[in-house]
C-alpha cells in the first residue's frame, strides 16, 4: 500500500520484502520510515535530491516525523506492541488482509484500525504472528505546507484514532490480545483520549495556578523550562539516531534547521497542533463522516 503523494527510494521494494523472504509465515505486516519531501527535488517520479524546507510549517512536521518512527515505532516494534503501519506505505500479506475484509470504509483512519485488527483477529484465531518495522524502508511523502493543511490532516488523525478505540474497545486492557491488550491500546487511550485535554487543562491552570498565588511563579517558570527541555532533547535524541541510523539529511545547514524547528516547536506549533487535535475529538463526537482533504503542491511543482 502507498499513497499517491509519496515516492519510495529505488531500494524501498526490496528492503519490505526482504523480512518476508526471511519468514516463516508469521510475517503480516511490515512498516518503514516516512520522510518529508517538502523542500527535495523529485524528477520522474524519482527522488534526485535530498533538502530541507525552509518553510516552518513542514520543518516542523520532520521533527514530529523523526521522533514517531525512529523512537516510538522501533520501541513499539521491539515489544510486539506496533499498531500503526503508516498509509504512506506498509506492505501486507495478502492473505491476511483477505481473512480480515480488507480495509473498512466507515473510518477516516483507515491504516490504524486495519492494522489494529490484524493484532484482535491473529490473537483471537490464536495464531502466531508478527507485525514489524524496519527503519531503512525510505518513503518520502508531501507534507501538508500550511496550517489549513495540517488542521485538516491532524483532526482526521485524531478522529480516526478515537473511532478505532470505539470500535476494538474490547481489547483495551484485555489479557486474552496479550501485549497489545495491555500495553499497546492503553498507550492508545493515553495519548488520543486523555494526551490532548490534559495537554489543554495545563495550559490552564500552570498559568492560573500561578497568577492565584498558589503556585509560586518561579516553580511555574521551572516547569515551562524543564517541559520544553525535554521536548527538546526527545527531538535532538531523534535526530542523532537519524544521522547515526538513515544519514538522510545532507549537509550541517540542513541538520541546523531541523535543530532549530526542534527547539521553535515549543512555542507555537504544539499549542495550535493541539487545537486542531481538539477539532478532531469534536468531530468524533459529532459522528462526521466527511473526508477533509489536504491540499497538496505536487512533486511536479516540488
Amino acid at each position: 500500500m502507498i499513497d499517491a503523494d509519496s515516492i519510495l527510494e529505488p531500494d524501498g521494494l526490496l528492503r519490505a520484502a526482504e523480512p518476508y523472504m526471511h519468514d516463516d509465515g508469521r510475517l503480516v505486516a511490515v512498516g518503514g520510515t516516512i520522510r518529508i519531501a517538502n523542500g527535495c527535488t523529485i524528477e520522474g517520479g524519482s527522488l534526485r535530491e535530498i533538502a530541507v524546507t525552509r518553510e516552518w510549517v513542514p520543518r516542523f512536521q520532520i521533527v514530529e516525523y523523526l521522533r514517531a518512527f525512529l523512537t516510538a515505532r522501533v520501541a513499539n516494534a521491539s515489544f510486539g506492541t506496533l499498531l500503526l503501519i503508516s498509509g504512506a506505505f506498509g506492505m501486507f500479506r495478502r492473505s491476511a488482509l483477505l481473512e480480515i475484509g480488507g480495509y473498512r470504509h466507515d473510518t477516516v483512519g483507515e491504516d490504524l484500525e486495519v492494522v489494529v485488527r490484524l493484532h484482535r483477529y491473529m490473537r483471537e484465531q490464536k495464531r502466531d504472528y508478527a507485525v514489524d518495522f524496519v527503519p531503512d524502508i525510505v518513503c518520502w511523502t508531501e507534507a501538508p505546507a500550511n496550517l489549513a493543511g495540517l488542521r485538516n490532516q491532524r483532526a482526521r488523525w485524531q478522529q480516526g484514532a478515537l473511532e478505532t478505540l470505539v470500535a476494538h474497545r474490547r481489547m483495551i486492557g484485555n489479557p486474552r490480545y496479550g501485549r497489545v491488550g495491555m500495553i499497546g491500546m492503553p498507550q492508545l487511550v493515553l495519548e488520543d483520549v486523555i494526551g490532548a485535554p490534559a495537554e489543554l487543562l495545563g495550559y490552564i491552570v500552570v498559568p492560573a495556578a500561578a497568577l492565584l498565588g498558589v503556585l509560586e511563579p518561579p516553580v511555574a517558570l521551572a516547569f515551562l523550562c524543564l517541559t520544553v527541555l525535554f521536548g527538546t532533547a526527545l527531538s535532538f535524541g531523534s535526530l542523532a539516531l537519524e544521522e547515526v541510523q538513515l544519514r538522510r539529511t545532507p549537509t550541517a545547514r540542513d541538520l541546523a534547521r531541523i535543530g532549530a524547528a526542534a527547539f521553535a516547536e515549543n512555542f507555537g506549533f504544539r499549542q495550535v497542533n493541539l487545537v486542531y487535535r481538539l477539532r478532531g475529538i469534536r468531530s468524533f463526537l459529532r459522528k462526521e463522516t466527511a473526508w477533509a482533504a489536504v491540499p497538496r503542491v505536487g512533486f511536479a511543482k516540488a
